[in-house]
C-alpha cells in the first residue's frame, strides 16, 4: 500500500513536469526557425543600414503572410515576418516574426490558426545590428530559456 502512495504521489508531481517539458521542446521548433532568417536580416542590413522591408522580407526565404510562406516545420506549419514599427517599446522600424500550427494543439498550448498566428518575437535595430527579442504571446513557461525581452 505504501509503495503505491509513494507512485501515486510521484505521477502527480512528475506527470504535469514532463508534460510542460515535452511542450516546451515542440514550441522550441518555432524560435529556431525563427533564428533560421537572422543571418539574412543581419546581411540587409550591413549592405542597407536598415530592417528590410515588409516586400524584402518575403524575400529572405519566409514570405511576409500566412499565404505566401515557405518555412514550416513539423509541429509550427508556417512561420512568416514582416517590418512595422514600434515592437516591445521600441520607437523605430522592426521585423515581426509569426507561427501557426494549422490549427493543431502543441502539446499542452492550444492551437494557432493559420489566419492569425502567433507573434513569437522581432528583431529590431540596437547599437547599429539587429537584435532579437521574443515576445510573452506564447506564455513563457514553454519558451527557451535563452529568450530576451525587451
Amino acid at each position: 500500500m505504501i509503495v503505491i502512495a509513494i507512485i501515486g504521489i510521484l505521477a502527480v508531481i512528475a506527470v504535469p513536469q514532463y508534460l510542460t517539458y515535452t511542450t516546451k521542446t515542440k514550441v522550441a521548433e518555432a524560435y529556431y526557425m525563427a533564428l533560421g532568417i537572422k543571418p539574412a536580416i543581419n546581411m540587409y542590413y550591413q549592405a542597407n543600414e536598415e530592417l528590410p522591408p515588409s516586400g524584402k522580407v518575403a524575400l529572405l526565404g519566409c514570405g511576409n503572410s500566412a499565404a505566401t510562406t515557405t518555412c514550416g516545420g513539423e509541429y509550427f506549419t508556417k512561420m512568416w515576418g514582416f517590418r512595422t514599427a514600434g515592437c516591445g517599446g521600441a520607437t523605430g522600424a522592426c521585423v515581426q516574426i509569426f507561427v501557426s500550427t494549422g490549427g493543431k494543439d502543441v502539446g499542452q498550448m492550444p492551437g494557432v490558426a493559420d489566419a492569425t498566428g502567433k507573434k513569437i518575437g522581432f528583431y529590431v535595430v540596437e547599437d547599429k545590428r539587429p537584435r532579437w527579442y521574443c515576445t510573452t504571446d506564447i506564455e513563457q513557461k514553454y519558451q527557451p530559456e535563452t529568450c530576451n525581452y525587451p
